[in-house]
């Protein structure tokens, strides 16, 4: 550029030129991975704690693993049993566990992904049924 006077400038034509990738490329390039990262996290944990059809189907293939001539009884719904509904489900972003009736009593089916938020669900079962912590130790 030229000055004020209509000269060049002293200085401006033996700057050295900027080198390809700068400093402040790279903190960009780290800062936009980062963005990314930190949304398909966010996204993976949104899908994650969604219950779906299926990990709803594979929980329940695995309802009866503790036990032989175990059956799933399912939820009473009025005069119909409904055996294709869990009891309980709660999901969150690393999980989803579903509380199955059997014959054999409660178990709960915890499935988890492979690798957190990716890969392939797979399940463990437990005995046991799903509650809540009490939100207090108070006894009324």
């Amino acid at each position: 550029g030229f000055g004020r006077g209509g000269g060049m400038v002293y200085g401006e034509a033996t700057r050295p030129r900027r080198p390809p990738t700068s400093m402040n490329d790279l903190r960009t390039y780290i800062t936009y991975a980062f963005v990314a990262l930190i949304l398909f996290v966010t996204y993976q944990g949104y899908q994650n704690s969604r219950p779906g059809e299926e990990t709803l189907a594979l929980s329940r293939s695995h309802a009866c693993d503790l036990e032989s001539g175990c059956i799933v009884v399912g939820v009473h719904r009025g005069r119909r049993v409904d055996k294709e509904t869990p009891t309980v489900i709660k999901t969150d972003p690393l999980r989803r566990r579903y509380e199955w009736e059997t014959n054999r009593g409660s178990v709960t089916v915890t499935c988890t992904r492979s690798k957190y938020f990716i890969g392939d669900w797979s399940c463990v079962t437990t005995r046991g049924k799903l509650f809540k912590a009490p939100v207090s130790n108070r006894t009324f």
